[in-house]
């Protein structure tokens, strides 16, 4: 099997380790963190911010390696109303082609004293009020800590990015986008 060189936006070792696993269940793949600016807020909220920070990152490591595919990893709260947002992760993968395909993670409900914070731009891990002495951002997560360590931010981080790559290892399945039909349609 031909190996692929896969780029990751972001030096977060769980989302290296998450996109890691996930290319690793479909092909050979060397997998290599860049720094990127995403150009979003560093607390993105809304699929508009997730997905334009996931793309900045994906284009940023496929361009800074020349990688066969460049994967950006946002995490972030989707509103619901003022006081209710439902986390995810969406992950971006884009080609040499610069096709693009997105998936996300698994959502769940942020408390409503956390989520008011985090829908107003405050980070998730500096609002959160249970640390359990991890690093909510590089660790487990929020996800972990309020699942008492049964499903990590890396799980999610893996579901997200193997999701943005169904359409990749079905291609005959799928006319992928490219990336300014998808940032075109985006809401605000």
């Amino acid at each position: 099997m031909e190996k692929v060189i896969v780029g990751v936006g972001s030096v977060n070792p769980v989302k290296v380790r998450g996109a890691r696993i996930a290319f690793s269940r479909y092909m050979n793949a060397v997998v290599k963190p860049v720094e990127v600016d995403p150009r979003v807020p560093p607390q993105p909220v809304g699929f508009r911010q997730l997905i334009i920070g996931g793309v900045n990152r994906a284009v940023g490591a496929l361009k800074a390696i020349d990688a066969d595919y460049g994967v950006g990893i946002e995490a972030g709260p989707l509103r619901i109303d003022k006081d209710l947002g439902l986390e995810v992760q969406v992950a971006v993968i884009v080609d040499k082609g610069l096709r693009v395909s997105m998936g996300t993670s698994a959502g769940f409900l942020l408390p409503s004293i956390v989520a008011r914070e985090v829908l107003g731009g405050r980070e998730l891990g500096e609002v959160f009020p249970i640390k359990r002495g991890h690093d909510l951002g590089e660790g487990i997560g929020v996800i972990g800590v309020l699942s008492m360590g049964l499903t990590t931010r890396q799980d999610l981080t893996v579901q997200a990015v193997e999701a943005a790559l169904l359409p990749f290892i079905n291609e005959s399945l799928y006319k992928l986008p490219a990336i300014d039909e998808i940032i075109e349609g985006l809401p605000e």
